[in-house]
């Protein structure tokens, strides 16, 4: 599951950084600590970790109308990747 994997990566990043966590959600808060994730990309990717929750452990019957949203925030997804992805590059 991508959300998942953005949770997982953002953990990486926070420990790399020396940074702990609790949860998920302080996993992606954790990013607005590196200058190169803007609040606003922060603020979108803060809602994964709840909807992975659903999902995963289906805590309550899918509601079609936050898969949705969540599709909506693909481009939150997509940009958090393409900062990920120059991170990398420059450590090489």
């Amino acid at each position: 599951m991508v959300a998942q994997l953005v949770i997982d990566i953002a953990g990486e990043l926070a420990a790399r950084r020396g940074d702990r966590f609790e949860d998920y959600t302080e996993a992606i808060r954790s990013l607005a600590r590196d200058p190169r994730f803007p609040d606003d990309l922060v603020r979108e990717l803060e809602r994964l970790p709840g909807f992975r929750n659903v999902v995963v452990h289906e805590y309550v019957a899918l509601d079609l109308d936050r898969v949705v949203d969540a599709i909506r925030r693909l481009d939150a997804i997509s940009r958090f990747l393409e900062i990920v992805a120059r991170m990398e590059s420059e450590a090489r």
